[in-house]
């Protein structure tokens, strides 16, 4: 599956509509690359990621920023393809938007693996802000 970056969440014009990412393209796809290899979907077009350093293994980074005037730090992004296959991503700031919120299945498997913790899952599946 083909992934591409999508300028508009790198570009400042954009930043009072999308989301923003603040990690590389090459993050940004390793991110995507996790997500897949993870197999953390709901739907056939929608994947989940976060982006874990490399020491130690559980430890997540921020992604991205929201939109304003909240301008909070983003730690999940959401892949989704277009008709022709190819993926691109956006940062999400799951409190702001129910399509944005990552499915309950996918949130379960980060607090199982130890990249979330129950507090934070909590949070996340009510739709809160919350800092992971």
């Amino acid at each position: 599956m083909t992934y591409v970056a999508n300028p508009q969440h790198r570009n400042a014009q954009f930043a009072f509509t999308k989301s923003q990412w603040t990690i590389s393209v090459s993050e940004e796809t390793s991110c995507y690359s996790l997500s897949l290899a993870k197999n953390w979907k709901c739907q056939k077009s929608h994947y989940w990621g976060i982006y874990v350093a490399n020491a130690p293994a559980t430890s997540l980074l921020p992604i991205g920023t929201s939109t304003p005037p909240s301008l909070s730090t983003l730690y999940i992004a959401k892949f989704v393809s277009d008709n022709q296959v190819q993926w691109h991503g956006y940062p999400v700031a799951h409190w702001l938007s129910t399509y944005d919120k990552p499915p309950e299945i996918v949130v379960t498997q980060w607090r199982d693996a130890g990249y979330i913790n129950t507090a934070a899952m909590s949070r996340i599946l009510r739709g809160k802000i919350c800092t992971l």
